[in-house]
C-alpha cells in the first residue's frame, strides 16, 4: 500500500561553506542548471533568473522551483537559510545527502 508519508527532515551540505544542515521536506529549494557545478559565493536569484560567478566568468541560468521532497540523495539544488547572515536573494548550492527512510 503506497502512501504519501513524507520524510521527517531532509539532511543537505552547502558546497560553497562546507556547512550541513537538515531541513524539513517543505523547504522551498530551486533546481539547478545543468551547467551551474562550483560557484564562487552565492548564486543571486533576480526576476526569475539566477546569476552567479563560476571559472571567472558571470553566467546567467534558469531555474525551477520545487520542495526538497522532490529531491533525491547526490542531486544538487539551491536553497536560502533565512541565518541573518545571507541577504533575501542569495542562494546557496547544496547537495542532498540523504533522505531519511519514511515513516
Amino acid at each position: 500500500m503506497a502512501t504519501n508519508v513524507q520524510p521527517s527532515m531532509i539532511h543537505v551540505r552547502d558546497v560553497a561553506r562546507h556547512i550541513h544542515h537538515e531541513l524539513p521536506p517543505d523547504a522551498r529549494m530551486l533546481r539547478v542548471p545543468y551547467d551551474l557545478f562550483n560557484p564562487v559565493g552565492p548564486v543571486k536569484l533576480r526576476d526569475g533568473l539566477i546569476t552567479y560567478v563560476e571559472g571567472g566568468q558571470s553566467k546567467t541560468g534558469r531555474t525551477a522551483e520545487s520542495t526538497l521532497a522532490d529531491a533525491h540523495p547526490g542531486e544538487r539544488v539551491l536553497l536560502r537559510f533565512q541565518d541573518g547572515a545571507t541577504e533575501s536573494d542569495e542562494w546557496w548550492l547544496c547537495q542532498i545527502e540523504n533522505l531519511p527512510p519514511f515513516v
